[in-house]
Formats: C-alpha cells, structure tokens, sequence
C-alpha cells in the first residue's frame, strides 16, 4: 500500500490548518536529537523505541539543517571568520544523519486519523515511527514538496520518532545558493521545514485555495473559484458535505469518497450563485489601493460531524501579462 503523498504547495491563498477540536494539531519543534550514522551502527527500527542512548546526540529544533545544528552546538565557533568556512571538513555530511524526536498525543477515537506531514526534507529520508518502517527514501524525496503519511495504525500516546536523512546526490535540484558564496558545507541536509502531526475525521483536507476573476471593464463583480483536495483515509465509502463560508454566505457541496481514494473538489460561481461577487473589495498592489482581504472558512462534515477544516485568507483581484 502507498502511504505517501505529494502535495502540491498552493500560493494563492495563507492556510491555516484547524480541525476546530483540540489536540488536532501537533507541532514538532523542539526536543529533537541528530547524529550522523557514521558515529556508530544505527537501525531505524532500534532508534524508534524509547530508550534509546542520546548522551553523544546533538540537541536540535525544527526546522534546522545539519550544518545549522552543529554550529549552535559550537562544533564551528568561528567558521564565518576568513577562510575557515572553506576548511570544514564537508565528509561527514556524504553518509546520512539521523533526527529523532518523542511525543505524546491523545488516543484516537473510533473514526479518528492521524498523519504526520513534513513541509520540507532536504533531500531523501526513511521514516520510522515506534519501531515501524512508515516511509521510504524511494518514494520521499525532493527538496520542495511536501509529505503527508498515514500514521493511523502505527500511532499511540507516546510516541518515536526517527528520520534517516540523506544529502542531495549530484543532479538532484537541492536548494540554490548565491554563486559568490560558498556552497554549504552540508548542502543544507536536514528537516527544514516544519513537521507536525494532524489528526482528522475519516476525510482530509489540504492544498485549500480561492480564485478569483475579476470584470476588468468595470471592477463592479468578480467570480471566485474554491478549490481543495480530499482524501478518504477510511476503508469504507463516504457521503459528506464540504460547506463553504464567507461573507455570511454558506455553500454546501455533496461529495461521495470511494474507500481510500483522493479527489480535488473545484467549485466555481457557474455553479454556486454565491460564489458570484458584486463590488468587491479588490486586493490592490502597493501605491494603487489597499490591499482589501476576505476569510473563508471550509469543513468537510461527515454524518453531522466535522471531519477536518481549513480557513484560507485570500484577496480578489485578477493580473495578466503580455508580450510585445
């Protein structure tokens, strides 16, 4: 069974994740620990259950790189002075470095799901989660995507977690760097974004985005387009609802989930009247107006339930371009 999933980022609206029950949200930050795999004979499986030996581990947060890590543990007291940055000794960063992290979280309910997602790993990782392989380097990899994981079956209240990170190898497209400095000595390995835990009904929701198009002869209505992915985490088929408010309007759209599948709902004004605006508020760009800004918020509700949710903060306004 697959259990990753790429997700693609979505710049047209700032997301925040909610649930709106507590405890839906975990953020793994700090009370992480890294060493490199060189150091000794390491096994994910091992790492990834309590007692494991941090006294030669490096206390570190995330997001971090390794190279970051180790500077604010004063392995490199004055590597920014003259040429030191140059004499770092960039071998330790070719075998793979291990992040290993605990937490606790609240038991699942019946119809509850767990993922844990990674916005950023630089550049491929094995996941292990209390003493189970959940994630392969094969399938995660790339600098700029993100990972969410279905941990339904592995998670319980206290948890391990472990993540074998490895450097980008020559021809993968690694973060940039200016050319008149000098290459990382580590070429930024690491979780350097944010991972966190997120906990759901039987659907999830991400990548939630508003659209807008705008009369431009007129400025007097705009059309606006929402769009979002939903996954069916469960075994079963599932009937529910994704309801849409903003603006005090409400737009209740039906969706049917067969077991396991993945579905980007796109819904326009064509379809929903509410979705029609008449003298918006446009998001103007600096110097020619202000920069006015809307709210909506979306849940997917499942059988009188919210299932998971997103409020999305977006402008209306419409850009084109032209060549001569």
């Amino acid at each position: 069974m697959k259990i990753i999933k790429s997700i693609s980022i979505s710049f047209i609206a700032a997301l925040c994740a909610g649930c709106g029950k507590q405890d839906c949200e975990i953020l793994l930050h700090s009370g992480w620990n890294v060493i490199p795999s060189a150091t000794e004979e390491l096994c994910g499986e091992d790492i990834s259950v309590p007692g494991t030996d941090l006294s030669e581990w490096y206390a570190a947060t995330v997001p971090s790189t390794v190279m970051g890590i180790l500077t604010e543990n004063g392995v490199y007291q004055d590597s920014m002075e003259g040429m030191n940055y140059e004499k770092i000794d960039r071998t330790i960063f070719d075998s793979p470095w291990w992040y290993r992290t605990e937490f606790s979280i609240s038991p699942l309910k019946d119809g509850e799901h767990a993922r844990i997602v990674f916005d950023g790993i630089s550049y491929r990782a094995n996941v292990w989660l209390n003493g189970h392989k959940i994630a392969d380097a094969n399938e995660m990899y790339g600098t700029f995507r993100r990972h969410a994981i279905d941990i339904t079956g592995y998670i319980c209240k206290d948890n391990v977690l472990a993540v074998e990170v490895f450097k980008a190898r020559p021809g993968e497209p690694n973060i940039g760097f200016v050319d008149w400095n000098p290459r990382p000595a580590d070429e930024s390995i690491g979780i350097f974004r944010e991972v966190r835990i997120l906990k759901t009904g039987p659907v999830s929701m991400s990548d939630a985005s508003v659209k807008s198009k705008v009369n431009t002869e007129t400025l007097d209505e705009a059309w606006l387009t929402v769009e979002t992915s939903l996954q069916n985490m469960s075994e079963n088929p599932v009937q529910g609802t994704l309801v849409a408010r903003y603006e005090g309007k409400t737009i209740n759209i039906p969706i049917s989930l067969e077991p396991r599948e993945s579905k980007v709902i796109s819904v326009g004004a064509d379809e929903y009247q509410a979705l029609h605006v008449n003298n918006p508020r446009l998001w103007w760009c600096r110097n020619l107006g202000s920069p006015e800004m809307y709210s909506m918020d979306l849940k997917f509700v499942v059988d009188g339930k919210e299932s998971d949710s997103r409020h999305v903060d977006f402008g209306i306004r419409q850009i084109e371009d032209y060549f001569t």
